[in-house]
């Protein structure tokens, strides 16, 4: 049995590494993306591949696209096509928050169907945000504040007009959330599939990232569907029979340079914004009580934004989001980290670290001033700042120094599961806007091996029966 791949991909192409990676006989055969830099790295790293640098709604696409269907079809008669498309997801994700949705970026799956039309593949496998599941119509959001006025609508600069036009602020109908989803979803079947979808979890596959995706799977009739058993848990129960063969969530620090501390949070030119101080103090915090001194942090999301390292690490966004900070302690710690009865490591001639000595300024966003340089203005409410309550922490648990820096583009590619060696274009930004657009690389490979294992039964099964 003889599978090919036609691979819509999105950012550094997980999906094609997957297939690559799986054991069986699945082959990459074709790809497009509209972005040439995209396009780019993905040939480097699957130069047997056909790449087309063009927008997926485009027919000429269909026009070269079933020029290689049909030539694959006369060489290995009877053998798999695959279409797979890791659409747009931005404007369905709940990452977008309240910012106006783009109803035409939406609407991409619906393009899906000349596919179907143009080449009737055997499968058509989609991935995207769990909200996709949500996929409804839009509605003109109004301000709802009170005005003498009356309310009035929401009007955005359209980043894409050169004349920097004004649109209408698009958000979706709470009530008729999953209308357009369910509409979609039927009309694929419609042509003769059958219908399975799966959120998947890459942490329970062994990735070192928990990102959950959705995953549908059409198929024509008597093909099966499967999808792979989890692998790993978050927490496992010796005491369950059902649990007792899955293996605990990977360490995302057995990937990360530690080596590489960063520099101290003190010494920037720049000084940090009161958001990322508070996201700090709280992440020390609960380092302190896992007695942790490195941990991941992210500058996106709610809650606290604090990533052990000892366990996998979050979703990795399109942008620079998730940095390491390092806390530098003194020879001997307190609090909850080291008793003071006990030394951490052997006690030397000089201190390990040196004490940093500045003072605070609370207003005007935090700044530290060196003791070499004159006080800051004294403000009434000090015991606020971000700061100030940095330092009552590095006081309270012997910290000498927090250093940090952002994930490097090594440690992000393994954190998504690419192989040693990938190769990206671009500028750094690029390239992480690359990783985090892109499948997690083990969850596809879990998917496919597992599909692959399926199909090999049911052919065996066939040619059994004839």
């Amino acid at each position: 049995m003889r599978e090919f791949v036609i691979d819509l991909f999105c950012g550094a192409g997980g999906t094609s590494a997957g297939v690559h990676l799986a054991k069986g006989n699945s082959k990459v055969v074709f790809c497009v993306n509209h972005d040439l830099k995209a396009i780019e790295s993905h040939r480097l790293n699957h130069p047997s591949a056909k790449h087309l640098t063009e927008d997926i709604r485009n027919p000429e696409v269909l026009f070269w696209l079933k020029l290689r269907v049909n030539a694959l079809r006369k060489l290995y008669p009877g053998c798999i096509i695959t279409v797979w498309a890791s659409l747009e997801c931005t404007n369905h994700s709940k990452a977008k928050g309240g910012l106006s949705r783009d109803g035409d970026s939406r609407t991409l799956a619906d393009h899906l169907e000349m596919y179907l039309n143009a080449i009737n593949p055997d499968f058509l496998k989609i991935e995207n945000v769990v909200e996709f599941r949500d996929w409804g119509p839009l509605r003109i959001k109004e301000d709802t504040r009170k005005s003498k006025k009356g309310s009035y609508c929401n009007i955005v600069l359209d980043p894409k007009s050169k004349t920097k036009s004004i649109k209408y602020k698009m958000v979706p109908i709470k009530e008729k959330k999953g209308i357009d989803y369910i509409k979609w979803v039927d009309s694929i079947k419609s042509h003769g599939y059958k219908f399975d979808c799966k959120n998947i979890n890459a942490a329970d596959h062994g990735a070192y990232t928990s990102r959950n995706r959705y995953f549908a799977t059409f198929a024509k009739p008597k093909i099966p569907i499967v999808w792979p058993e989890q692998t790993h848990a978050k927490k496992v129960n010796k005491n369950l029979g059902l649990f007792e063969s899955l293996k605990p969530w990977k360490k995302v620090k057995d990937i990360l340079n530690l080596e590489d501390q960063g520099k101290s949070i003190f010494d920037r030119k720049k000084q940090l914004c009161n958001n990322t101080l508070n996201v700090i103090h709280s992440g020390i915090i609960k380092a302190i009580k896992e007695n942790e001194d490195c941990f991941l942090y992210k500058y996106y999301g709610n809650g606290h934004n604090y990533n052990s390292i000892n366990t996998v690490c979050g979703t990795i966004p399109t942008k620079d989001r998730f940095g390491k900070i390092q806390l530098i302690f003194n020879q001997y710690r307190t609090g909850n980290t080291s008793s003071l009865e006990r030394p951490i490591g052997s006690v030397t001639t000089n201190p390990k670290q040196k004490i940093l000595t500045f003072i605070l300024n609370p207003s005007h966003g935090g700044h530290c001033t060196t003791v070499n340089r004159p006080s800051p203005t004294v403000i009434a409410r000090q015991d606020k700042a971000p700061l100030y309550l940095i330092q009552v922490l590095m006081e309270k648990y012997g910290i000498a120094d927090i250093k940090m820096r952002m994930l490097e583009i090594p440690e992000l590619l393994k954190i998504q599961g690419f192989p040693e060696g990938y190769k990206l274009v671009g500028t750094q930004t690029d390239k992480k806007k690359f990783i985090g657009n892109s499948v997690e690389v083990t969850t596809a490979k879990a998917i496919f091996e597992a599909h692959e294992n399926a199909l090999e039964e049911y052919f065996e099964k066939l040619q059994i029966a004839a």
